[in-house]
């Protein structure tokens, strides 16, 4: 058995299957969820359009997300739930200076159901990116072979 310096082992390998973050593919899809959601807010301001400024960070996630299970390969759900996270994690801090909702419950409730969804957008778009790299792996793989 190997031991580290201190003369403790290593940390064990996690499980096979067990999902491992791809910051790499998380963090460049979180910069796509930003910028898909930035210019689309942009637009959205620039022709008065309340649904396309409603519809700027779900986009944004679902691109982001797809980017991310593109990137990654595999686990596509978990690295695009991620890039969710990431998203919910910079809106709070910058909700903090918000002022406190009167009904905090009913505000609480909003908040939980609008993060669940944001996360559901992500994993399944990160998902959608996996398969669809699976998919061009695949079809190289039957062309080649042809």
């Amino acid at each position: 058995m190997r031991r580290t310096r201190q003369g403790a082992p290593p940390p064990a390998d996690p499980p096979a299957g067990t999902p491992r973050i791809r910051w790499r593919a998380v963090l460049i899809g979180g910069a796509v969820a930003v910028l898909v959601s930035l210019a689309l807010s942009l637009i959205g301001m620039t022709l008065a359009s309340d649904l396309l400024f409603l519809a700027a960070t779900p986009v944004g996630l679902a691109a982001g997300g797809a980017v991310a299970g593109r990137l990654a390969g595999v686990f596509g759900a978990f690295q695009g739930g991620m890039v969710a996270v990431l998203w919910i994690l910079a809106e709070a801090l910058t909700d903090m200076v918000a002022p406190q909702a009167a009904d905090v419950l009913g505000d609480i409730a909003l908040v939980v159901l609008g993060d669940a969804g944001r996360i559901a957008i992500g994993a399944l778009f990160g998902w959608l990116g996996e398969r669809a790299k699976r998919a061009r792996i695949r079809l190289r793989r039957s062309e080649r072979d042809n």
